[in-house]
């Protein structure tokens, strides 16, 4: 009776943690959406009114290409916003060193963030700071994120301060139509 109590054990003490100690899990292609949901709000974000917020990736839809590296580093590149907006002429990817670290309590629990630069088609520049709270499911990752940014372009100058949003991301896999272009 031993040896069967035992085979029935073993695979328990084993857990999950293998998921967990693999930060790769997450790399991969993701469409993400954003939605800032304190602007416009008593009390919510201060933005300026011409604020181009249809072009930057921390509202609406953007496509994400993540790496994970060694440690808590690892690194995103956006294809930003403007994609959708084509008028402009081609998305611009950049490439961004984010910090990424899971939860003690939760290794699927991540806490990502990222201060930068990124320019627009539209010739906007962009000094932003991004920090998101995230729950990763597999296929999946969902969260809260805050984000400022100050910008300048087209002999306009401003900034959106205290911003705070949801997004969800699917992982794009072959098959999986956002409306990007590939």
């Amino acid at each position: 009776m031993r040896p069967l109590v035992l085979l029935l054990v073993l695979p328990a003490l084993g857990g999950c943690a293998s998921e967990c100690d693999d930060p790769t899990r997450i790399e991969g292609t993701w469409a993400v959406w954003h939605h800032l949901t304190n602007v416009g709000v008593d009390g919510g974000a201060t933005v300026d009114e011409a604020y181009p917020s249809y072009e930057v990736f921390a509202n609406g839809w953007s496509r994400w290409a993540i790496t994970w590296s060694k440690g808590s580093t690892g690194s995103i590149e956006i294809t930003d916003a403007a994609e959708r907006a084509g008028a402009y002429g081609d998305p611009i990817p950049q490439n961004f060193q984010v910090t990424m670290k899971a939860a003690d309590d939760n290794c699927n629990r991540i806490a990502l963030s990222f201060a930068s630069e990124f320019a627009t088609v539209s010739r906007t520049n962009h000094v932003f700071t991004y920090v998101a709270d995230l729950t990763w499911t597999g296929d999946e990752f969902a969260g809260t994120y805050t984000y400022d940014d100050t910008w300048s372009g087209n002999g306009q100058t401003g900034a959106l301060t205290g911003g705070v949003g949801e997004l969800r991301a699917a992982r794009q896999d072959e098959g999986f139509e956002t409306g990007f272009a590939r």
